[in-house]
């Protein structure tokens, strides 16, 4: 049985001024920023986010991707088609960054799409960035009959494939008209006439745009993604096929980088803004589990608690200094326990035995000792048990461990070498453990021959040792027991 020696590459020491490096280059670093998003961000994964929609779109065209800034639209890679979907932004957009969302992606796209689905004017400089004579009205629409819950109709037969081309009858929420020149094709209008959703074709430096507008975006959240109800998820597959053009390596982008991000520390900090009844609402719109998450991953990274745990010790000792009885008292404790450190790792070195020889105390019979050598005397594996117990026993009372352990191991290796120790030992145990419990290897076939070579070899080992066993009274020993 081969055996392998623990070694101990770096010291305790060693290893706690790593970790101190290590934890001091994180402070110096900020902490992970694991933002929550209210509203219909992609990110937010509660009932208000539209983060089903993107994985479910994802599931049809793999190259989907989410943005958190407009920036990161320089770095994608260019797509024979794409869509830019907008669902219910909460902060507006600027002219100028319409005007780079529509000049970035058409220098990225041969085709490209728009889904803009908002309840307010948030977006409306997207649609006018892109010539397309549309505006969302941004007043919400009311019903003496329906109240705030217009039911619609969205009719698609007009720009769908066979099997898309249908019309969904669906109830929007909070919704707002759109206004619209008749260059546009009505796709959606309420029962009471509003028309809530247009479909726009047309051309600008070179490329061809069509852009899907729809007067609310609550259709696409997740809790109606979530829902029993399957025809809002069918409405939202047709609306991204109709405008990736049925190809499955379009490229679809989620535009989150226009919604509120929060720090969930800034939630329960004294200085927060934040009104208890935000913090209900937000618990309830955001997924419980992201939240506490990401407060863990904050809270355990080094630059939140190292920089206030030395500030702490730093006061700790100025408090000291200022008191003698307390410095003093504390020297002696830090005296002491760098004694105890020291002293647990002083070596101690084992005093060595005088190198006389001596013998181990057996009886010996003559008439045994001659059997053995006119080979009369077969040696068994009974006679190898012996043999093995009485070189265990010399071990026990010299070294204080048993043949079979490390520490046995490490003090014959300081006497005849590594490998032939570990081949001593290996051969010893092994067929301790075959004579004793039996087993297949080692494969021993003269348990004559094998406890003959082991005398010789234990001779060996003792010899080193400052003991024989057979140099006066032979071998006969092993057999009287």
């Amino acid at each position: 049985m081969k055996r392998f020696r623990d070694i101990r590459v770096l010291s305790t020491l060693s290893t706690l001024i790593l970790i101190a490096i290590g934890l001091i280059a994180l402070a110096e670093t900020q902490p992970p920023k694991l933002y929550v998003f209210r509203g219909a961000s992609p990110f937010n994964d509660g009932v208000i986010g539209t983060m089903d929609f993107m994985n479910m779109v994802r599931s049809r065209y793999p190259d989907t991707i989410s943005i958190s800034s407009l920036h990161e639209l320089n770095s994608i890679s260019k797509a024979d088609r794409c869509l830019y979907i907008v669902v219910s932004p909460e902060i507006p957009y600027s002219v100028e960054e319409a005007r780079y969302i529509a000049n970035t992606l058409i220098s990225r796209c041969n085709t490209l799409s728009f889904l803009i689905a908002d309840e307010n004017t948030t977006s409306n400089n997207i649609l006018t960035s892109l010539d397309s004579d549309i505006s969302i009205d941004g007043r919400i629409i009311y019903s003496n009959v329906y109240g705030f819950y217009p039911p619609t109709y969205i009719d698609l037969r007009d720009i769908a494939r066979e099997g898309d081309a249908k019309v969904y009858s669906i109830v929007l929420d909070i919704a707002s008209p759109i206004n619209v020149k008749e260059s546009a094709i009505v796709i959606g209008r309420t029962v009471d006439g509003y028309t809530v959703a247009v479909y726009r074709s047309l051309h600008m430096l070179n490329r061809s745009i069509e852009i899907i507008a729809i007067g609310d975006g609550s259709i696409f959240l997740n809790q109606v993604m979530r829902s029993n109800t399957t025809i809002y998820r069918d409405l939202a597959m047709s609306l991204t096929n109709i405008l990736c053009g049925y190809d499955n390596k379009c490229k679809v982008i989620f535009d989150g980088s226009h919604y509120q991000a929060i720090d969930p520390l800034n939630i329960f900090s004294s200085s927060s803004s934040f009104r208890p009844s935000d913090i209900a609402s937000l618990a309830i719109y955001q997924d419980v589990f992201t939240i506490a998450l990401s407060v863990m991953l904050r809270f355990i990274h080094p630059s939140t608690w190292l920089p206030p745990l030395v500030e702490y010790i730093n006061r700790f000792f100025v408090s000291i200094t200022t008191s003698f009885l307390l410095s003093t008292a504390i020297a002696v404790i830090l005296m002491a326990i760098v004694y105890r450190v020291f002293l647990r790792r002083e070596n101690i070195v084992v005093d060595q035995r005088l190198p006389e020889v001596r013998e181990v105390e057996m009886f010996v019979f003559r008439d045994l000792r001659e059997s053995i050598a006119r080979g009369k005397y077969r040696l068994t594996k009974h006679d190898f048990v012996n043999l093995f117990e009485i070189i265990d026993n010399v071990f026990r009372s010299v070294v204080g461990v048993e043949l079979c352990s490390n520490r046995a191991l490490e003090y014959i290796s300081s006497l005849v070498g590594s490998e032939k120790a570990g081949r001593y030992v290996d051969r010893m145990c092994r067929g301790y453990r075959k004579a004793v419990r039996g087993g297949i290897r080692p494969f021993i076939l003269s348990w004559h021959r094998y406890t003959m070579s082991m005398i010789r070899e234990s001779e060996s080992i003792l010899n080193a040792m400052g003991y024989t066993l057979t140099r006066e009274k032979g071998v006969e020993y092993i057999f009287l027991k």
